[in-house]
């Protein structure tokens, strides 16, 4: 992820250049949703800038299993309704 400023519900609020890319405090290039991108499109680290974390989001998304933590997924936590 990107840095960015957030609202009052805690989302980002992406900042959108006149070259129409979404760019983080840093005037780095993101995703819509956040996500930081070399110049191939692919989801990069943070750290590096250079280490390609994922090819490729699905449907703007990071692909399973890791975009479970989105939807408040645990897959430590109880399954199913123990009562």
């Amino acid at each position: 992820m990107g840095e960015f400023n957030r609202d009052s519900n805690g989302l980002i609020i992406n900042n959108v250049c006149a070259d129409g890319k979404f760019r983080d405090l840093k005037q780095r290039i993101v995703t819509s949703q956040g996500y930081l991108v070399n110049s191939k499109g692919e989801i990069v680290s943070n750290r590096d800038l250079k280490t390609v974390m994922f090819k490729k989001l699905v449907d703007g998304e990071l692909p399973a299993p890791f975009c479970l933590e989105k939807f408040n997924f645990s897959p430590w936590g109880p399954v199913g309704n123990p009562w």
